[in-house]
């Protein structure tokens, strides 16, 4: 009987030593297999990761593209950003070269000729696209004859001139509504010891600003009148606009602008009109985001239209509302990663912390940037009839030669004729 039971006891131990060996074997097993399974799912996410590459000539909060990463964990934004003035020719080395970029900024004046060479996926039945005011719909359609749309208009952009209150109220001068009006003004500043205005002409995107003054004048009422010059129905020494050029010759041999603007950048100019060093200064309405706080201690700030017309004659806004263009290259190989980021740019929300933090206007729907300081005073700009920029209607050549002509009328290296016969050579 105890031999038996002595039998049972040591089946008993043997069985559950096999057990307990099958378990440990078992686990050791498995957890081999889990481990297999994650390290194979570690490498599937390496190879669905995807970088995409962002070049603009503006700035783009971080915050944005840390959000959109968190949103799509595979997906990281590679931001670029390059000057304005060496922009073109860095996009194009990349385009041309294969070298990565999937998401770019499109000049205006760039625009039709990237569709036409085939650079840019067309994005018209996009979505996103209904995310966008009617007007800058409207304002991209107007630079195809078909009507799609390549890029999306993130924001609109005017023109005007900031002023100093404090130089204008102790001087008595009136904001000016016409041409004559603002010379005058020019000239009480002038005598009173105040430079009249200044511009950051170092960067020659800025530096043909100095012929908005009066260029504009020569359109009348046609706010697409400049185009007629790439058809061939004017010429740059059409009577009009040779007498603009002249004016604003004129208007610099009277040393209405400060001397040093010709070695000033944008940025420069703007801080040396914020010193007091000059009444005035022609800006875009993205200016805003160079405004300090505390900056009432030094200036009082104010905004006009540019009083570049007769008078009796209306005068329009420089402006567009198809401006700070986005699309997608073609040549990209993850479009549709680039897709999800346009898209996700493209949303009310995050378009909100764009204009939060870069205090510049939107196109975007349900968008508010009203409440932004000094926004009010560009608004007026805003809700006005637009003229179409030369920067969004000239070939990229004639405006490289009227940006460097700006600078030859500025140090008087060059006449207003002169310039205008060589415009009318490349145009």
């Amino acid at each position: 009987m105890i031999k038996k039971s002595l039998t049972k006891i040591i089946l008993i131990i043997v069985a559950a030593s096999i057990v307990t060996l099958g378990v440990i074997k078992l686990a050791a097993l498995g957890s081999a297999a889990i481990n297999a399974l994650n390290s194979e799912q570690n490498e599937t996410n390496k190879k669905d990761s995807v970088t995409i590459n962002f070049i603009h000539w503006s700035n783009f909060p971080r915050e944005i593209f840390t959000s959109f990463s968190q949103k799509y964990p595979n997906i990281k934004v590679e931001f670029e950003q390059y000057g304005r003035q060496h922009y073109p020719e860095v996009q194009r080395a990349r385009m041309s070269s294969g070298e990565n970029v999937d998401i770019m900024a499109v000049m205006e004046n760039d625009y039709e000729s990237f569709v036409k060479n085939g650079y840019l996926v067309n994005l018209t039945d996009k979505d996103y696209i209904n995310n966008y005011r009617l007007r800058a719909l409207e304002d991209i359609a107007e630079l195809r004859q078909d009507k799609k749309v390549f890029a999306v208009p993130y924001k609109s952009w005017v023109l005007g001139i900031w002023y100093n209150k404090i130089f204008f109220n102790r001087y008595g001068i009136e904001i000016p509504n016409n041409y004559n009006e603002f010379l005058e003004a020019c000239r009480i500043l002038k005598a009173n010891g105040v430079n009249p205005m200044v511009l950051g002409c170092r960067d020659e995107w800025v530096s043909s600003y100095i012929y908005y003054i009066r260029i504009w004048n020569s359109a009348g009422y046609d706010r697409n009148w400049f185009r007629k010059l790439n058809s061939g129905e004017i010429t740059w020494m059409h009577p009009s606009i040779v007498q603009s050029f002249e004016d604003v010759e004129s208007f610099i041999k009277k040393g209405y602008i400060l001397k040093d603007s010709i070695n000033l950048s944008y940025h420069q100019a703007f801080n040396e009109f914020i010193k007091g060093r000059a009444a005035m200064c022609l800006a875009g309405d993205w200016s805003m985001d160079m405004i300090e706080p505390g900056i009432e201690k030094a200036i009082e700030l104010g905004m006009f239209p540019i009083p570049y017309n007769d008078e009796g004659l209306a005068k329009m806004v420089p402006g567009t509302n198809a401006g700070f263009l986005m699309g997608i290259f073609s040549g990209s190989h993850k479009k549709d990663e680039a897709d999800l980021l346009l898209d996700y740019l493209s949303q009310p929300e995050v378009a909100q912390v764009y204009v939060d933090e870069t205090k510049s206007s939107s196109n975007i729907l349900e968008v508010d940037y009203k409440k932004l300081k000094y926004n009010q005073s560009w608004e007026q700009l805003r809700m006005s009839e637009y003229i179409t920029p030369l920067t969004v209607i000239l070939p990229r050549n004639v405006q490289n030669r009227l940006n460097k002509s700006a600078k030859e009328l500025l140090i008087g290296s060059k006449t207003a004729r002169q310039i205008l016969q060589e415009l009318d050579d490349i145009q």
